[in-house]
């Protein structure tokens, strides 16, 4: 029997590649050509865990909110978040911190 589904959020800065992760964890592909998430964009994902099926929706966002994100609708019943940065982009970092201390 499959739980009930997990909501994961993908927080960043604009351009880190929180969406080429998600393409990449649900169809295995990577495509170079980037296009800005607007709002937010939900995947789903399908896992077989040993215990059943389980559901996770993947909550992509647009990584212009900041840290203000975390106050807003989307954040609401969020079991876990994920936070990505750009190691060519050392200022994305600092959207990383405000993130974390915002916790």
């Amino acid at each position: 029997m499959a739980g009930a589904p997990q909501k994961i959020l993908f927080l960043g800065a604009m351009a880190v590649g929180k969406s080429s992760l998600i393409r990449r964890l649900i169809s295995g592909e990577f495509d170079a050509d980037y296009k800005s998430t607007l709002g937010v964009k939900l995947h789903e994902l399908n896992l077989d865990t040993g215990q059943g099926p389980q559901i996770v929706m993947l909550w992509d966002t647009d990584g212009e909110a900041g840290a203000a994100i975390l106050n807003s609708p989307y954040a609401i019943g969020a079991d876990a978040a994920i936070l990505v940065s750009d190691v060519t982009r050392p200022e994305t970092l600092n959207v990383l911190f405000d993130l974390a201390d915002a916790m």
